[in-house]
């Protein structure tokens, strides 16, 4: 009993920590297909959580397209909606030209004390073998495109333009 203990301890206190998994999860995505953070082991994910209604939100949208748009071959783009139903998010993104990954919290909302998120947005950058990188993350207005290319430069993983 008291190793389960401290496994769900040690667990909860580094889940976040650069250099070991975030937690799982299995979320639905705009074309109603069940999504799992595991599907994307093999690939750099920058993992956001969002709302539909935070002018935050909508201000790194644009630049979030313009990055997915330069390095979505080499990173995963991942916005998880925070508030309001799958239909909701789905009505939101059929009136957006948005084209990266996004998921909505609806059937897991656990999923926001896992990564114990407080405000919007929150980011987190996830290497290819599935372990926290930077968590939080510098948001796209922060500059993250110079840490992303500071990063895959020094990896050799620089996409060509």
């Amino acid at each position: 009993t008291h190793r389960q203990i401290a496994a769900n301890i040690r667990h909860k206190a580094t889940s976040l920590m650069p250099g070991y998994s975030p937690p799982a999860f299995s979320l639905y995505d705009r074309n109603r297909k069940l999504v799992n953070l595991q599907d994307f082991k093999g690939s750099y994910v920058y993992l956001n959580f969002c709302t539909c209604t935070s002018y935050s939100c909508f201000k790194e949208y644009e630049i979030l397209q313009k990055l997915n748009n330069k390095y979505g071959n080499t990173v995963k783009f991942i916005t998880v909606i925070c508030d309001g139903s799958l239909d909701e998010m789905i009505t939101y993104l059929s009136k957006n030209t948005y084209n990266w990954i996004f998921l909505n919290f609806a059937n897991q909302p656990d999923v926001l004390e896992n990564y114990r998120i407080k405000a919007f947005p929150v980011y987190l950058f996830i290497d290819k073998d599935g372990r926290t990188l930077y968590s939080p993350c510098p948001t796209p207005g922060e500059n993250f495109e110079g840490l992303l290319e500071k990063l895959l430069t020094k990896r050799g993983e620089l996409p060509k333009n």
